[in-house]
């Protein structure tokens, strides 16, 4: 995912079926789906990704490298700096994560 925000692998080949298509650009260097839903008190570094019906409440902090996938939720206050958060799964409120994939059932991979 991280090759993928920073430009170091395209997606070219995918055309209109990648995760990125119809994907907006936002202001904080991060690509949003058209319905995927940021409160307007997320702050946003980049580079970032969020998919289709993902939600991100009131006060979460996205770092670098982050995907959040198709209806994901990330609860409020939460802070995600190169987290993958795979479609559907949840972030629970007031979480800190660095490093990890997490998938429906939770924290599934922490990278060493």
């Amino acid at each position: 995912v991280k090759d993928v925000l920073f430009g170091q692998v395209r997606l070219a080949p995918f055309g209109d079926s990648g995760p990125l298509s119809g994907a907006e650009k936002g202001a904080g260097n991060f690509w949003k789906h058209p319905t995927a839903t940021l409160d307007a008190d997320v702050k946003v570094a980049g580079p970032a990704y969020f998919g289709a019906d993902c939600v991100l409440e009131a006060g979460v902090r996205i770092g670098s490298a982050v995907s959040i996938g198709r209806g994901a939720k990330v609860g409020a206050g939460a802070r995600l700096n190169r987290v993958s958060v795979l479609d559907g799964a949840e972030v629970p409120a007031g979480a800190e994560l660095n490093d990890v994939l997490v998938g429906p059932g939770g924290i599934s991979a922490r990278s060493a």
